[in-house]
């Protein structure tokens, strides 16, 4: 009788510990999986005179992304600016886009490797100077892992008429820190100046 309790104490603490050992497990993999998020704590909002009304917009806007096998933290923070731009839309309505920017910051192990702002100006001697004062940087995202050591960003304007010309490449070189700028076909453009880089 006390072999059968002495096993069954066994298997019960048997059990308890792998049951603990398990929900270690899980918490460690939560605690790597961070997703894209929006940081709506720190937003201001602003209020932009719209004709006869008025829009209220959040901003800034963050994402955040934490890559836990290579120690790199990236944010993009969206701000909407006090600037519009109308675009007539085919049935003869009016569209108003905010002007906005967009503020990349890139952290590798705590150290600070990218800090810099994008407006829609960087890209006038790639785009026509009336057609760009008619767009708005619309969206600006990331994707890492494809290229060993790279970050590639992709941006977009809003209203974009035409096919992908109006789309352009960023890729970060995390090894030498550089930052370089492509058309969406793949040919190189410029690199990013020096001192727009920290």
């Amino acid at each position: 009788m006390k072999s059968i309790l002495l096993i069954i104490a066994c298997v019960l603490t048997s059990c308890n510990l792998r049951e603990e050992k398990s929900n270690n497990l899980k918490e460690s993999v939560n605690e790597k999986v961070h997703d894209f998020k929006l940081d709506s704590d720190a937003t201001k909002t602003y209020i932009l005179p719209d004709g006869n009304r008025t829009i209220e917009i959040k901003s800034p806007e963050r994402y955040y992304r934490f890559l836990p096998e290579s120690q790199i933290e990236v944010t993009i923070e969206k701000t909407y600016l006090n600037s519009y731009v109308t675009k007539e839309n085919p049935s003869g309505a009016f569209s108003e886009y905010l002007d906005t920017q967009f503020r990349v910051f890139i952290k590798q192990e705590s150290q600070t490797v990218l800090d810099t702002i994008l407006v829609k100006q960087d890209f006038s001697k790639y785009i026509d100077k009336d057609k760009i004062n008619n767009l708005v940087l619309n969206e600006y995202s990331y994707s890492y892992g494809e290229f060993p050591d790279k970050i590639e960003f992709q941006l977009s304007f809003e209203p974009d008429d035409g096919p992908s010309q109006n789309r352009f490449i960023h890729v970060f070189d995390l090894k030498d820190r550089t930052m370089k700028l492509y058309m969406k076909n793949g040919s190189i453009l410029v690199n990013i100046p020096e001192n727009r880089m920290k």
